[in-house]
């Protein structure tokens, strides 16, 4: 009797880690088929955040991917929390990073 009930439970620890392994294998097998469907455009601005993350420079982006640095009129680019970032209203550009504003000819503020 003993020997059986271990019997059992060792079958059914094997045959749920199974089903797990499987579950596992059909999530990751719908994700990469969801990422081949998405627009190409969508693809790529992934693409260019996961490159930006490669380079460990921080990116200021809201919860939709947007950019959250300021380009102002003067060409001058206000990160989140900075002095002068809450009083920039006329906003002429956002970016997600602080390299994208600068080789779009922006200067950080002198303050």
């Amino acid at each position: 009797m003993i020997k059986e009930y271990f019997s059992n439970s060792t079958k059914a620890a094997i045959s749920s880690s199974q089903a797990a392994a499987r579950a596992a294998a059909s999530s990751s097998a719908a994700a990469a088929q969801a990422a081949a469907q998405r627009p190409a455009s969508q693809r790529n601005a992934q693409a260019n955040q996961a490159a930006a993350n490669n380079t460990g420079e921080q990116e200021y982006v809201d919860a939709n991917g947007n950019g959250l640095i300021k380009g102002s009129v003067d060409h001058i680019y206000h990160v989140p929390g900075s002095t002068y970032y809450n009083r920039t209203k006329n906003v002429v550009q956002w970016f997600k990073t602080v390299s994208d504003a600068v080789k779009a000819g922006y200067r950080a503020p002198l303050r």
